[in-house]
C-alpha cells in the first residue's frame, strides 16, 4: 500500500476518530443536561412538598391550640368562681377603708358553687371589718340571677355608696361579675348593702 493510500486511510480514520468523540461527547452533553432537568425537577418537587408539609404541620399546629384554647375557655366556663388568698387579700385592701359598714348577703343556699363564692366573700368583708347582719328570716335570690348583686338603698348615706362602689369595683377586677341595685324594700335599713349573690351562669 502507497503512503498516500495510508495517508488516505489515516486521514478517514482521524476524521471517524473525531466524529465518534464529538458524536459521544454530544451524547454526554445530552445525557448530562436530561439528567440535571430530571434533578432539578426532582429538587423542586422535593421543595414544594417540603413547603406544603410546613403549611399543613403550621395548620394543625394552628387547629391544636385553638382546640387547647376552646378547651381551656370550657373548663373556665364550667368551674366554680373561686377567690385566691392574693384576691381575697386584694379585695380586703380595697374596702378595709369602710370598716363597720353592714352588710348581709342572700344566695342559692341549695347550690354548692353559690353558697362557696358566698362564704368567700363574707369572710373576705368580714377579715375588712365588715359587720355582717344575717337576714331574720330565710332569703333566696329570684330565680335565674345571675352574678353577683349589689344593693344600696335610695336614701342611703354617702360613706354607704362609697363602700359599696369600691366593693363593685374590686369584686369586677377580681372576676367576679357584679353590679349595682337599687333597694327601696326596707326604708329603716337605709345603710346596709346588701349582696344577692346568684349563679356563675
Amino acid at each position: 500500500m502507497s503512503v498516500e493510500s495510508l495517508k488516505g486511510l489515516f486521514d478517514s480514520f482521524a476524521v471517524g476518530l473525531l466524529f465518534l468523540t464529538f458524536t459521544a461527547g454530544l451524547g454526554a452533553l445530552l445525557t448530562g443536561n436530561v439528567i440535571n432537568k430530571r434533578q432539578s425537577e426532582r429538587l423542586r418537587q422535593f421543595d414544594k412538598d417540603l413547603t406544603d408539609a410546613k403549611t399543613e404541620l403550621g395548620r394543625q399546629q394552628e387547629r391544636a391550640a385553638n382546640a387547647e384554647k376552646s378547651l381551656l375557655e370550657l373548663q373556665q366556663k364550667l368551674a366554680n368562681r373561686t377567690l385566691t388568698d392574693e384576691q381575697v387579700k386584694a379585695i380586703r385592701h380595697d374596702v378595709e377603708r369602710f370598716a363597720g359598714q353592714e352588710f348581709r348577703f342572700s344566695t342559692y343556699w341549695d347550690s354548692p358553687e353559690c353558697v362557696g363564692i358566698a362564704e368567700r366573700v363574707n369572710r373576705t368583708l368580714q377579715a375588712a371589718g365588715w359587720k355582717y347582719r344575717p337576714y331574720t328570716e330565710y332569703r333566696v335570690p329570684v330565680g335565674g340571677t345571675v352574678g353577683i348583686l349589689v344593693y344600696t338603698h335610695p336614701n342611703a348615706d354617702k360613706r354607704t355608696n362609697e363602700a359599696a362602689t369600691a366593693l363593685l369595683t374590686t369584686l369586677s377586677r377580681e372576676g367576679l361579675q357584679a353590679q349595682a341595685r337599687m333597694d327601696d324594700t326596707n326604708a329603716a335599713e337605709q345603710n346596709i348593702i346588701t349582696l344577692v349573690i346568684g349563679s356563675k351562669r
